[in-house]
């Protein structure tokens, strides 16, 4: 059930920021707030609640530690783009990170075959 798994999931990161309060859940629970931020983000998606998707895929990008740590935050955001009928933005981002991750794509696509 999207719904019960959403709860669960708000309510883990909504404890771990509380228990968090002096210092920065990121950094003292990487690993664990990676994990929530992305199951989070994906649930939304999946649910159909695109309301928070953007904010959390952010959080989960300005604290990634590496680029590969955020890969599954822009999978959800394009995916996000692309069902809300945002369909150049999709693509933009996902140009944007094939840059990042060194496989560049061309900017014109030939499409004579030769």
């Amino acid at each position: 059930d999207i719904d019960r798994a959403l709860r669960n999931l708000k309510f883990g990161l909504s404890f771990l920021r509380d228990a968090s309060k002096t210092i920065d859940h990121w950094k003292e629970h990487y690993n664990l707030s990676l994990s929530l931020s992305e199951e989070y983000a994906h649930a939304m998606f999946k649910g159909g609640d695109s309301s928070e998707i953007i904010e959390c895929v952010n959080e989960i990008i300005d604290n990634a530690r590496c680029l590969e740590d955020s890969c599954k935050a822009y999978e959800v955001l394009i995916l996000a783009l692309y069902s809300s009928g945002k369909k150049l933005m999709a693509v933009d981002q996902a140009l944007t990170i094939l840059r990042k991750l060194n496989y560049p794509f061309p900017s014109q696509v030939d499409r004579q075959l030769t």
